[in-house]
């Protein structure tokens, strides 16, 4: 029977507007557990306190079956704990050996005197988390799964016997993914064990053995992941099960109605271009966060690119910009759980008619009050409360929200940028379901993503933009 390394028990956590309540769990050698819930579900509280960053008022910590007090981050080293965050703590005017061995409280001195032997140990320390590189590289020149790596090397060398991982992979390119959690199986066969912080079922499937959900601040469940269902994990977090809906047959038109021609990308020497046509979803798959920023740039008409044409119902656009695009009623979004898409002081149904203030006269909004109240009437969501203020609203809310509000705009196209990041499996759920709805208006809907295994329950095109060429396959 393996070694159980951390437990919980009767843990009660109280921080600002956040508090974990009667927590019990334990992590054995060689497992990986997901801490998987929503914003302010108490996965993020239950970490820091983990992690040392936050003191427990009540319960216990057993560290091999004897109790211990995790009071600091120096307690939770001490015990052989370790936190790797998405804020990375490496600093980049050093080199690897030197960053892995910050933490060995040697001093610079020191570390100059035995830079040999450092390079030595750090070459091994790289070697087990898979990364070629010379111990000299500055980490400056390194991607963020590179980075996360190396801090998982000096994690490992400094005796780590649980490492929390807190949402550090929400940005990682399907590739990526599957070569952390190839990183995270090698050492877990030395006994190492993880607990990862995710908000996205995908993300726990694929990293943990187990899943623990979080739910209004308690531990609801913990079940094999290989047993959990779709609709199950949103029960557990404490969503209605949403089913499903069964991809309808294709009903695509032939009319082109957005087109890009001749956009010249860093990573290509062949020139890109595509069509998208009404009703249809073209799903723009990049490797290369720098490369998807370029391209969503791009698109949204933040950048200029000489000799880029874009088209719109088959007629060339002399110009193209942000304001211009949403003139022409093409809506580019990006970022969907940030708070700046929607204005917090005004009400849900101000927030849903402001884009279409063109069609209907601010006059007319102020003279009769009810013009709010006959969108929301309409509105696949029917929970909302029309003079509700959008301040405070769960994120779940504002994402239908905000999705809702774009419907409602009626745009002619749709360019969705990472439209599942930090989503967990309720807001994908909806985030299908809205692009389902844009389609079946026959509205087009071209979306720009690093990871495709959330994408389903639609018919679509997918065209991997890659350094020789661009591939297509439905």
């Amino acid at each position: 029977m393996k070694q159980e390394i951390l437990r919980a028990q009767n843990l009660y956590v109280s921080s600002n507007l956040l508090r974990l309540e009667n927590v019990n769990f334990s992590i054995y050698e060689g497992q990986t557990v997901a801490f998987l819930g929503m914003n302010r579900a108490g996965c993020d509280l239950a970490i820091d306190t983990i992690s040392g960053q936050i003191k427990g008022q009540e319960g216990k910590f057993f560290v091999n079956e004897k109790p211990v007090r995790i009071g600091s981050e120096s307690d939770a080293h001490r015990l052989g704990i370790f936190k790797i965050s998405r804020e990375s703590s490496l600093v980049e005017s050093l080199d690897i050996a030197e960053n892995i061995f910050v933490l060995r409280k040697l001093s610079f001195r020191r570390i100059l005197l035995r830079k040999a032997v450092l390079n030595a140990q750090t070459a091994e320390l790289l070697k087990i988390v898979g990364l070629d590189f010379p111990p000299k590289t500055k980490v400056s020149k390194l991607t963020t799964p590179q980075r996360n790596l190396v801090e998982l090397a000096k994690a490992v060398g400094c005796g780590a016997k649980l490492i929390l991982l807190e949402n550090i992979y929400s940005l990682y390119n399907t590739q990526e993914l599957i070569r952390f959690q190839q990183v995270l199986e090698k050492l877990k066969s030395t006994g190492i064990s993880f607990i990862v912080a995710c908000r996205n079922i995908s993300e726990a499937r694929l990293l943990s053995d187990q899943i623990f959900f979080f739910r209004d601040c308690y531990l609801s469940k913990k079940i094999s992941t290989l047993k959990v269902t779709n609709l199950q994990a949103q029960q557990f977090m404490g969503y209605a099960a949403v089913k499903a809906v069964p991809p309808a047959e294709a009903k695509i038109s032939s009319d082109v109605v957005f087109a890009l021609k001749n956009l010249k990308l860093p990573i290509r020497e062949e020139p890109l271009s595509f069509e998208v046509h009404r009703g249809e979803v073209l799903v723009l798959h990049i490797d290369d966060v720098d490369q998807e920023k370029f391209l969503s740039d791009v698109l949204s008409g933040d950048r200029k690119e000489p000799g880029t044409e874009f088209y719109l119902d088959n007629q060339r656009l002399a110009l193209w910009s942000r304001n211009q695009s949403v003139k022409q009623r093409v809506i580019c979004l990006s970022n969907l759980d940030h708070t700046d898409h929607l204005f917090e002081n005004m009400s849900i149904g101000e927030n849903l008619i402001f884009p279409s203030l063109k069609k209907v006269s601010r006059c007319k909004i102020y003279v009769n009050s009810r013009i709010p109240q006959v969108v929301l009437g309409d509105c696949y969501y029917k929970n909302y409360s029309c003079k509700e203020k959008v301040s405070g609203l769960d994120q779940y809310t504002r994402l239908s929200i905000l999705l809702e509000r774009w419907y409602i705009f009626n745009p002619k196209a749709v360019i969705l940028v990472e439209p599942y990041q930090y989503c967990d499996i309720a807001c994908i759920t909806l985030v299908n379901s809205y692009i389902r709805r844009f389609v079946e208006k026959g509205i087009a809907v071209v979306m720009l993503t690093m990871r495709t295994h959330n994408i389903e329950n639609f018919n679509y095109r997918l065209l991997k933009i890659e350094n020789e060429d661009v591939s297509g396959e439905m």
